[in-house]
């Protein structure tokens, strides 16, 4: 009895999920599109920190603690969530660091993220956000996540070691503190080229600097987003990340 009970209970979990994997990107088809353009409002420092959590102003205090300058503040609203920041500059190494959170009905993730952008466009990204990556790998970028490093000390040390293992022949490009949040910009526009190339959205940019999705990449997405793909995913990258920093350390 208690067999035929559990049995019913995983065929039920299954059944579920295969329906939603089914109907959901059918969904995110019609009522999600990518951005290909956007334009950063710099936000007053103290402004922005007076309206920021508890958590938020003890990393941003760790993160200049380190040696960085705060460079910008900014917000960026999403299909349905909203992602606030703060950009940091560590000129003598050259490294970007990002406090970031993005915050929904559901919840709230407050993140570190330290990252080098290079002469020929590329960059290494290192971060400690518990989210599982809902777009491909892309040539541009390495990225890896150490999501139970909760320190930003600990995980600028991370950062440190696999930037000095994974050598890019093109020299490293310091955050411009004038304008930091140009940068961002510029790689994210190219980031959503990449999206195009992959098959994720279309070429075209509407007014609002948005792309539709493709099929493909509404089913790639909704797969990635949710049970048993955001599992694989987070499962995938975690091993990828691990082996990274083995092979810097050795």
């Amino acid at each position: 009895m208690i067999i035929d009970t559990m049995l019913a209970i995983i065929l039920v979990v299954i059944s579920t999920a295969l329906l939603v994997q089914l109907v959901g990107p059918l969904f995110i088809l019609k009522t999600h599109k990518l951005p290909a353009k956007i334009e950063f409002e710099p936000i007053d420092e103290d402004k922005f920190l007076s309206t920021r959590s508890e958590l938020f102003l003890t990393l941003d205090k760790e993160i200049k603690s380190i040696g960085f300058e705060h460079i910008e503040s900014s917000s960026m609203p999403e299909a349905h969530s909203k992602m606030y920041f703060s950009m940091y500059s560590l000129e003598k190494e050259k490294i970007t660091a990002s406090l970031i959170t993005i915050k929904d009905a559901a919840k709230e993730q407050t993140y570190v993220e330290f990252s080098q952008l290079y002469s020929d466009g590329t960059m290494l990204d290192v971060s400690n956000i518990n989210i599982a990556p809902i777009y491909p790998k892309m040539a541009i970028k390495i990225s890896v996540k150490y999501p139970k490093i909760n320190r930003p000390k600990d995980l600028y040390e991370v950062m440190k070691k696999i930037k000095s293992y994974v050598k890019n022949i093109t020299p490293p490009i310091p955050c411009d503190k004038s304008n930091g949040l140009d940068s961002m910009t510029k790689f994210f526009a190219m980031e959503s080229d990449e999206l195009v190339h992959s098959g994720y959205c279309h070429k075209e940019i509407d007014s609002n600097g948005m792309r539709k999705l493709t099929l493909k990449g509404a089913y790639l997405m909704t797969w990635r987003s949710i049970f048993p793909g955001n599992i694989i995913q987070k499962a995938i990258t975690s091993g990828f990340s691990k082996r990274l920093l083995k092979e810097a350390e050795a």
